[in-house]
């Protein structure tokens, strides 16, 4: 005996299992209502890094030709086009032996905080915003300096450059510059030689002589006397014989008065 074919598929009670019946209006509302959310979702996924990372912007460095041992040279980085920066670390290489940085003398924008570590590769400069200073937009400008030593030819070349949004996103700087930096020795001081000295022209007063071997012109040695050793003994003398004479000269007096005396008695 053939089994009989429903013509229409058995529909279950759904008052029996506890489920509401759904119209098919509401279900084509909730299946639009997702596709919008997911495509909405996706765009925002697609948009989200290209938003979040800035452009990397164009360095300049500037610097002195040439320097001489013992000066200071400043050495300034130019930012254009930034954007949305809150911190930012670059990287300077210099060679040591012939350019040593300056404690202290970094400087960077107002409204936060800019300092300068030496290190192996070079000088670390790093400047973070500070409370509620705003992100920095268009220019950014880095300076510090250099103290001269040696002597030589280097680069000063800016090797590494990060900068950090308001989001926490990092962008790499690129196309970093580089210029070329000549240290000049010193020229060393002429002293004069000791015992040296200049003939002073006419109407001009003579100097002493400042060496030890050379006997100061005010001081004048004594004429030493005949037959004596020097001349205040020889003046001693002088005065010797010249009362002598007296003395012998009053004697021969005082015998010619008693002469006349005896005489005349």
């Amino acid at each position: 005996m053939p089994i009989p074919v429903p013509k229409t598929r058995p529909q279950p009670d759904l008052a029996a299992t506890g489920i509401r019946s759904v119209s098919p209006r509401i279900r084509r509302i909730r299946a639009s209502l997702l596709i919008g959310a997911l495509t909405f979702a996706g765009a925002l996924g697609l948009a989200g890094p290209a938003v979040a990372a800035p452009a990397s912007p164009t360095v300049t460095i500037t610097a002195p030709e040439s320097v001489t041992a013992g000066d200071t040279a400043t050495v300034t980085l130019h930012l254009t086009g930034v954007s949305d920066t809150f911190a930012l670390q670059a990287t300077l290489a210099a060679d040591p032996t012939l350019l040593r940085y300056t404690e202290s003398s970094v400087s960077g924008p107002e409204g936060g905080f800019t300092s300068a570590t030496p290190s192996a590769t070079g000088i670390d400069i790093v400047h973070t915003r500070l409370g509620g200073s705003p992100a920095l937009n268009g220019e950014i400008t880095l300076s510090l300096t250099l103290t001269a030593t040696g002597s030589g030819s280097t680069t000063l070349a800016l090797t590494a450059l990060t900068l950090v949004d308001g989001a926490g996103a990092s962008t790499a700087g690129t196309s970093l510059p580089q210029t070329a930096i000549r240290v000049i020795a010193a020229e060393p001081t002429a002293s004069p030689s000791p015992g040296t000295s200049t003939d002073p022209g006419p109407g001009s007063s003579p100097t002493p002589s400042t060496s030890a071997s050379t006997v100061p012109s005010s001081t004048v040695s004594p004429t030493a006397g005949a037959g004596s050793a020097g001349g205040l003994p020889g003046t001693g003398a002088t005065i010797g014989l010249s009362l002598l004479g007296a003395l012998a000269a009053l004697g021969a007096g005082l015998v010619l008065l008693r002469i006349r005396k005896a005489v005349r008695r």
